[in-house]
């Protein structure tokens, strides 16, 4: 009598055999595409100012997730405060007044949680110093900017740009 084949497991390898194939070249596009429209949405807030830091430590991940609906790429990005360039302003507070939190950090939190680029208009927290800033400059924190931009909705169509 003649061996069987199970058709599911067949159709199961195969699958699994296609998705290793196109796994790595559909990460890398769901990265490209994340970074070109990430990448365009900073720059366009930073407008006049240097948006160079803020891009250059931003890194790009992707994760597969095997489920039993399938295969899912996840794509995420963050920004490397090590990679992040010094903030030679808030460093020269630091030295001068103290403080608790890293200059690099607390420029980033100003810049995607409070929409200040730059230093704040004036110390908050050491207001017996007088210290203001002349050059204020403050919009809508970046991160509402980046999370709620029109761009996103296009991403499939970024995606299979680099899809090749």
């Amino acid at each position: 009598m003649a061996k069987g084949t199970d058709l599911e497991s067949v159709i199961d390898e195969v699958t699994k055999g296609l998705i290793k194939k196109y796994e790595v070249k559909y990460r890398e596009a769901g990265k490209a595409a994340m970074k070109e429209i990430r990448t365009s949405i900073v720059k366009e807030w930073f407008g006049e100012f240097s948006w160079i830091s803020m891009v250059g430590a931003t890194q790009y991940e992707s994760h597969v997730i095997n489920g039993s609906n399938g295969t899912v790429i996840e794509i995420n990005s963050y920004i490397d405060v090590d990679i992040y360039d010094p903030k030679p302003s808030a460093e020269r507070w630091v030295s001068k007044y103290g403080g608790m939190t890293d200059p690099k950090e607390y420029i980033l939190n100003l810049q995607l949680y409070q929409g200040i680029i730059g230093l704040p208009d004036k110390s908050y927290a050491y207001s017996e110093h007088g210290w203001t800033n002349e050059h204020y400059h403050e919009k809508e924190p970046l991160w509402d900017v980046l999370i709620n931009d029109s761009r996103w909705n296009d991403f499939e169509s970024y995606f299979y740009k680099y899809v090749k």
